[in-house]
């Protein structure tokens, strides 16, 4: 693995990330069908206020929210100069 790559559970809210890889075959299709497709963009949004868990991303027009155990099966790499502003 290139050591650019992050865990999707590692990122950075507000930053952008471009799927790399699905490290896990058992969610990778439901991964797939929710929109994290190797290349999609996706940023973090938000962290549960608790425990951190779950974390909600944003995937094109979708928010889809995931534990962070699904997070850290999907390795990914900074885009750099893209950054969310609400």
């Amino acid at each position: 693995m290139d050591s650019n790559y992050v865990k999707l559970s590692n990122s950075e809210k507000g930053l952008f990330y471009r799927v790399v890889k699905l490290n896990d075959e058992k969610i990778a299709l439901r991964l797939t069908q929710l929109g994290f497709h190797e290349s999609s963009l996706v940023m973090l949004k938000r962290k549960a206020p608790i425990f951190k868990d779950p974390l909600l991303f944003q995937v094109g027009e979708s928010q889809i929210a995931l534990t962070r155990k699904e997070a850290e099966t999907i390795d990914v790499l900074e885009v750099q100069g893209e950054h969310y502003h609400e």
